[in-house]
């Protein structure tokens, strides 16, 4: 897939003697130019779906910026310092929604992808169609299809005091980027992703008086941060409803009523976990 999108491309695969169902391992890099080196050294992403996989290779994680996408339904974590873990249910959503577990690693594949943005849908659906028998083309590529679906509604697993493993429990299954606090709202810089988006489409822009308000909802509207910004934006940003014009919720956070205008934007919001929870937009400010 990489290779139809015109990028450099190397791989290589690892099977024990219990391939079928049993332990595997498969390492791709991926580069914009030529690859000096085939294998991988470090890796800046992680994909694992079962136990012994995670302990055994989590070690060879890059120690900054470097992402693991795990299951959550066959890996417990353990506390990795600079790496972000994402939890995706890809077992239990093959078994529940495709009636087979052999396809985990196909919804894997494609929430992961929509989390990286590191090929395109269009090369990853032709992939299959070419590299996958008759037999089981369908199957996959409805398994691609419900992994696309599922990651845009992952949960960020972030490692705090109700969750000292970064499991993805219900207590922190709505972690915000951006925590409220008596004085100010504090930007949680593991999780922001520094693009801007929320800076750009944050109504204070439009009311300026309501960079702090005491009689809100939550004592505050928008702060303005310091860190460095990049325009480089993920791939959630194309389908995020920051796009659509504030104007129709600024009387509502005018009026103090912050909660209200949250819901409003949520009725026509295509991923629930953004507003400020999921999404690692801080756009509830």
């Amino acid at each position: 897939a990489a290779i139809s999108d015109d990028k450099w491309v190397s791989g290589s695969n690892s099977y024990g003697a219990q391939a079928r169902g049993g332990s595997a391992r498969s390492e791709v890099v991926i580069s914009e130019n030529p690859i000096t080196y085939p294998h991988v050294i470090k890796a800046d992403i992680l994909i694992a779906l079962s136990q012994s996989a995670y302990d055994k290779y989590i070690k060879n994680v890059s120690e900054k910026d470097s992402l693991v996408v795990y299951d959550d339904q066959m890996v417990e974590l353990k506390d990795t310092k600079g790496a972000k873990q994402i939890a995706i249910p890809a077992t239990k959503i093959a078994i529940s929604e495709l009636n087979s577990k052999q396809v985990a690693n196909i919804v894997m594949l494609g929430a992961s992808i929509v989390i990286t943005g590191i090929v395109s849908e269009k090369s990853l659906i032709s992939s299959i169609q070419t590299n996958v028998g008759q037999r089981f083309r369908e199957l996959n590529l409805k398994a691609l299809e419900v992994g696309y679906t599922l990651g845009k509604k992952i949960t960020l697993a972030k490692s705090s005091k109700h969750n000292k493993h970064n499991e993805p429990n219900e207590h922190n299954k709505h972690k915000m980027a951006i925590e409220g606090r008596t004085h100010k709202p504090v930007i949680d810089r593991d999780l922001c992703q520094r693009c801007s988006v929320c800076v750009r489409a944050c109504p204070a822009e439009y009311l300026p008086d309501l960079r702090y308000n005491k009689d809100t909802v939550r004592g505050y509207v928008y702060t303005h941060t310091d860190l460095p910004i990049t325009e480089i934006l993920p791939p959630c940003v194309g389908s995020c409803p920051l796009g659509q014009q504030v104007r129709d919720y600024v009387q509502l956070l005018g009026a103090g009523k912050v909660k209200e205008a949250l819901l409003v934007i949520r009725q026509d919001n295509p991923l629930p976990g953004v507003c400020g929870y999921v999404c690692h937009h801080p756009c509830e400010q």
